[in-house]
């Protein structure tokens, strides 16, 4: 139906990706509208933007007389380009107020992100989707309510976090309840791409469970854990600074994958922790890209160039190729000798010994000075060249070993034939491979060293529970991407999928066991994506890669055949694409999106050899440090082959976990608070399956209850009728009562029952209502009876003392006449003779008395007992 001028609409926008405005005109030959819409917090857009501004008249709902508002033309007439909205909603403060996207009354990409878009800008970063929290950098780390001393507030709510703001937090407090709850391990998957957050993000959890541990931990824990959690915290400066860079997206980027097991004891308090990496990204150690740095820890090196700890060789940036590959040097963090000794110290604190210390910025400072190395064309080999020999020499103290043996090592090649061996000199770029190959194990044995010790330092093997924080790379697509790239989003590629499962498909699955109708509710599987890289049977991409590598002979068409053998093998992949006229590249539509990449170095960087006489040369460091990084003799696994054992090993861990996930998302490239590219957001919700995740799960039924949870939960609700005996009855019972008993709002399974989550909501209102009607009349009725309770008590103690006081009155003018009685009758036996007359008087006299008493007594008994009946029964 077309759309009337003047309707209020979310439209289709190349720059923004949706924005809200109105239709001011139609064309009906080519079935498209020209909308006005309005651009939200455009004040602060880059430059090259410039919108109309209109100043004339006042749009309802309260807009300022000077709005920014784009004029966009040719907006396909179909529900993907524009999306018509009701005013009310439009107008309301739903957009702020709303914490959860689940609740939102219009569910809609445009929504969804409007809703998002509104809150950054108000300074609300964090947003809940059912349990996932998405997290929106502000690149400003002043906002108020999100400042350490608002933790308090969380640590102090009960479990589910519902009166504070979302927040990583919330995530945290809630995952800990229910590791405590339900005695199971959880797992907590932040994501999201380069410069999203997500490092960040990891360390506020890692505060929270240390602080909520605390909290939770007896008086001897608090101090037993201590140290533990200082030095889990400790471990993040030298792991960022080992294993993170400048890249063009991110000032502190991490280039490999982290995930840390945090142990917990019986009563909840932390007593360990194990750290896993995963796929360091190797290239960086030598080179990075335009705009780029290599590693902050060989930065750091020269920073900390006369300092305790640091090398004594390493003067200045300049002076060194490695530090200069990409033409930056500086950086926001991870730049200053400060920041060289705040790492040493975090060292100290996870008990690396002094030495330790030393022999790590020693083989560091190795490594900048090797990688000075040049080499020239010497006959059919290669030679050092003139320059270069101060450069090796410097290296080879560094590095505690001969400098000749370093120097032959670098431009030789021991060939063994027959059990003989022979003498080989190396090409120039053979020389450089050698040479690259090797500062890139020896770099990569330093950062593995770091990880083991702390592992020496906080592991404790067996706890009661843990919970598993995975902070790894996000999904990459650059112009040219290689072998590293592949990896990385293969890695990304199965965490959707394993998102994929828990979010999308178990719940289909649950709904169809339990006879629900979800033919309608569909989901995107991207299993066969992953075959394509993983497959074992038939081989996927990995595979035949690993055999292209195990035949490797070092030559230059060896990326080429493999490229021949995985486009015969995957050209009718619906997942697999090589164009015709590419011969070094193909492409692989990853569930983000399709990504081309180039076949450049695939085999080499796939089988990374290092001949063994490097090792050899280690093992004869007179530095006790750098001997102990010789890498242990060992069949070895291919890269593809190494990083495909270690993803598998960590799914199995994950999914023998309870699931949560924060969603980190980039607002804009320019990495500036304040700033909103709606595009980048929404592709960023869409790779990361928010924007499907909440579309289907507000399509499906969200909230699901087992009849016994639900009769518990909700048999409030009856206090007004009487309750079927059966569970399941009492169920379809309550939900017709209160007119939810349509299909499209609930439907009853065999074992549970299926809710909309609005119907959750408002069985959630009338359960707060019913509840507080029963508590009045529980109240009212207590009171009733209290009260007579203490007005009868003092009222029997009086009546008591009433009659005991009337039967002595009786009692005593009894006495009084008989005594009366008896001197009248003591007269006439003084008269008609003393003794006989007294004793018939006396006998008669003390019969008829003992008579009367016997009769008062049991009078006040039954009248006692009377009262005590009434009493109780009232009670």
């Amino acid at each position: 139906m077309t759309l009337p001028v003047d309707s209020l609409c979310y439209f289709k926008h190349p720059e923004d990706s949706w924005l809200w405005g109105k239709v001011v005109g139609y064309d009906a030959k080519k079935k498209a509208y020209e909308c006005q819409g309005v651009v939200e917090g455009n004040s602060k857009a880059p430059e090259g933007r410039r919108p109309e501004v209109m100043t004339t008249g006042k749009w309802a709902g309260g807009w300022p007389d000077e709005i920014n508002v784009e004029v966009v033309k040719g907006v396909p007439d179909n529900e993907n380009n524009i999306f018509s909205v009701r005013e009310d909603i439009v107008y309301s403060s739903e957009y702020e107020d709303t914490h959860d996207l689940l609740r939102l009354t219009i569910l809609h990409d445009s929504t969804l992100l409007s809703c998002i878009k509104k809150r950054y800008f108000n300074d609300i970063i964090y947003t809940f989707i059912g349990a996932i929290v998405v997290a929106v950098n502000p690149f400003n780390y002043r906002i108020p309510w999100y400042s350490d001393d608002n933790m308090e507030k969380y640590l102090e709510e009960s479990y589910p976090i519902q009166k504070n703001l979302p927040h990583s937090w919330a995530c945290a407090h809630n995952t800990y309840h229910e590791l405590r709850m339900d005695r199971k391990d959880q797992t907590i998957l932040v994501s999201g791409e380069s410069g999203a957050g997500k490092t960040e993000a990891s360390k506020i959890v890692l505060k929270y469970l240390s602080a909520i541990s605390t909290r939770m931990s007896g008086v001897g824990e608090k101090e037993d854990g201590k140290d533990v959690r200082s030095m889990i915290m400790a471990a993040s400066p030298f792991l960022e600074a080992f294993g993170n860079a400048k890249t063009s997206r991110n000032d502190n980027s991490s280039r490999f994958g982290k995930f840390m097991q945090i142990k917990f004891s019986d009563s909840g308090a932390i007593v360990g922790a194990n750290i896993t990496k995963y796929l360091l990204e190797k290239s960086r150690i030598v080179t990075a890209g335009p705009g780029e740095r290599v590693y902050h820890a060989l930065y750091l090196a020269v920073r900390g160039n006369g300092r305790r700890y640091g090398p004594t060789t390493c003067a200045s940036d300049s002076t060194f190729k490695t530090l200069n590959t990409g033409g930056c040097v500086s950086n926001n963090e991870f730049d200053t000798g400060e920041e060289f000794d705040e790492v040493c110290e975090a060292m100290q604190t996870v008990g690396i010994n002094t030495d330790s210390i030393t022999g790590i910025w020693s083989t560091l400072a190795g490594i900048l000075h090797l990688c000075n190395a040049s080499f020239e064309k010497c006959g059919d080999g290669s030679a050092l060249g003139s320059s270069s020999k101060a450069s090796v020499a410097e290296a080879a103290r560094c590095f505690g070993i001969d400098t000749d043996a370093l120097g032959n090592e670098l431009v030789r090649s021991i060939i063994q034939v027959r059990g003989e061996s022979s003498e080989k000199r190396l090409s120039v770029p053979k020389a450089i491979d050698s040479r690259d190959a090797f500062v890139k194990r020896v770099y990569d044995q330093v950062f593995t060293s770091l990880v083991d010790k702390c592992n020496e330092s906080l592991d404790v093997g067996e706890c009661e529970g843990w919970i598993g924080l995975l902070d790894i790379f996000g999904f990459e697509h650059f112009e040219v991407n290689s072998f590293e790239q592949l990896c990385i989003n293969t890695a990304n590629e199965v965490l959707q999928g394993n998102y994929n499962v828990h979010i999308f498909k178990k719940d289909m699955d649950e709904c169809r066991a339990e006879g629900v109708d979800v033919t309608e509710v569909k989901f995107p599987d991207n299993t066969a994506c992953i075959d394509l890289v993983l497959s074992a049977k038939p081989p996927g991409l990995f595979g035949l890669l690993d055999s292209a590598s195990a035949l490797s002979k070092g030559e230059a068409t060896e990326d080429a055949k493999w490229l021949a053998d995985i486009a015969a093998s995957f050209e009718k992949h619906q997942f697999f694409e090589k164009k015709r006229l590419a011969r070094d590249s193909f492409i692989v539509k990853h569930f983000a999106g399709d990504v081309s990449y180039s076949i450049h170095g695939f085999v080499e960087k796939n089988a990374d050899t290092l001949k063994e006489a490097w090792k050899d040369l280690i093992l004869t460091s007179g530095n006790p440090y750098i001997k102990s990084l010789a890498w242990p003799v060992e069949k070895r696994l291919t890269v593809a082959g190494f990083f495909k054992q270690q993803l598998l090993d960590l799914m199995r861990i994950i999914n023998s976990s309870n699931p949560h996930w924060i969603r980190c998302v980039k607002p804009h490239p320019a990495k500036k608070p304040m700033l909103f590219d709606g595009n980048q957001v929404a592709f960023q919700l869409t790779t990361s399956g928010v924007l499907a995740t909440v579309s289907i799960r507000k399509a499906g039924f969200p909230v699901r209850l087992t009849f016994s949870d639900f009769n518990k939960r909700y048999r409030v609700l009856f206090y007004k009728a009487t309750p079927p005996a059966d569970v399941k009855e009492r169920v379809v019972e309550l939900l017709r009562l209160y007119g939810y008993n349509d299909k499209s709002k609930a439907q009853i399974g065999t074992t549970r029952v299926f809710l909309k989550q609005d119907v959750y909501v408002l069985l959630e209102g009338h359960k707060r209502v019913c509840t507080k009607e029963v508590a009045v009349m529980a109240q009212q009725l207590a009171r009733v009876k209290l009260s007579r309770r203490l007005e009868w008590r003092p009222r029997l103690w009086l009546a008591s003392c009433v009659l005991i006081q009337n039967e002595s009155r009786l009692f005593l003018d009894k006495s009084r006449e008989q005594r009366r009685i008896r001197a009248n009758r003591r007269r006439l036996a003084e008269e008609e003779g003393r003794e006989l007359c007294e004793r018939h008087v006396v006998e008669e006299t003390y019969e008829r008395w003992w008579d009367e008493t016997r009769e008062a007594i049991e009078r006040v008994g039954i009248w006692i007992s009377k009262v005590g009946e009434e009493i109780k029964a009232e009670a």
